[in-house]
C-alpha cells in the first residue's frame, strides 16, 4: 500500500485514478471468486474445498456468515451478535470447531452480518476517506508522521481481514493508541505551517 501510494503521486491525476479503478476491480474479482467458492453450510465430513485460499476452516467460517449475510442483507443481525446466531456454535463436521469460534475472522463479513449493507458501506466508505486524507500529507515538507500513519492504518485493516474482532476492545484501543502518535505529529505539523504562513 505505501509503494502504491507513492507510485501514485508520480503519475498524471487521469492515470492515478484509472490504476486505482484497475486495483479495485482486481481486488472486487478476486473477492467474488473467493465467496463464489465458499462453501454452504451445513457441511458433512466428505467437504472439501475446492480453493487454496484462505485456509480450509477461515472457508467454512466465511461460507457460515456469507449465510448470515444473505438472511439479513440490509440491516444484520445486530452489533457483535453474529456469533450468537443460531447454529454459529455448531461443530463443523470432522473438524471439532465451532462455524463461527467468537467472530468471523475478517471485517467486512462481520461488519456485514452485524450491521448489514448499509453499515459495511458506510464503515467501507469511511476508511477510504480516513486513507484518503492520509494520503495528501504525504506530500508535505515532512512525510514521515503521514507514512507511520497509513502503514499502521494499513497494517490494522490488513490484519482484521483474516483475523481479530473488528469489535474486539483491545484491539481497537491498541490501534487508537499507536495510531495517536503519527496523528500528533501530523496535526504539529500542520499548525506549525499555519503559523508560519501568517
Amino acid at each position: 500500500l505505501l509503494t502504491g501510494i507513492w507510485f501514485l503521486k508520480r503519475l498524471t491525476h487521469r492515470m492515478a485514478w484509472i490504476t486505482i479503478i484497475v486495483i479495485l476491480l482486481a481486488v472486487a474479482c478476486t473477492a467474488l471468486f473467493i465467496i463464489s467458492n465458499l462453501p454452504t453450510p451445513p457441511l458433512s465430513e466428505t467437504s472439501r474445498s475446492t480453493i487454496n485460499f484462505p485456509d480450509w476452516h477461515r472457508q467454512v467460517i466465511w461460507g457460515f456468515t456469507i449465510n448470515i449475510i444473505e438472511g439479513s442483507p440490509i440491516l444484520g443481525v445486530g452489533p457483535n451478535t453474529v456469533n450468537l446466531v443460531p447454529g454459529a456454535d455448531d461443530l463443523i463436521p470432522g473438524m471439532n470447531q465451532e462455524y463461527i469460534p467468537s467472530h468471523p475472522h475478517n471485517w467486512v463479513l462481520e461488519i456485514a452480518a452485524d450491521t448489514g449493507i448499509l453499515g459495511v458501506s458506510a464503515l467501507i466508505t469511511t476508511v477510504l476517506l480516513g486513507l484518503k486524507k492520509l494520503a495528501v500529507f504525504v506530500t508535505r515538507e515532512d512525510p514521515a508522521p503521514a507514512w507511520a500513519a497509513i502503514a499502521l492504518y494499513s497494517a490494522f485493516w490488513t490484519s482484521s481481514l483474516g483475523n481479530f474482532s473488528i469489535w474486539s476492545a483491545w484491539w481497537l484501543a491498541v490501534f487508537a493508541v499507536l495510531i495517536s502518535f503519527p496523528l500528533a505529529a501530523i496535526l504539529t505539523q500542520h499548525k506549525s505551517q499555519a503559523f508560519h504562513t501568517k
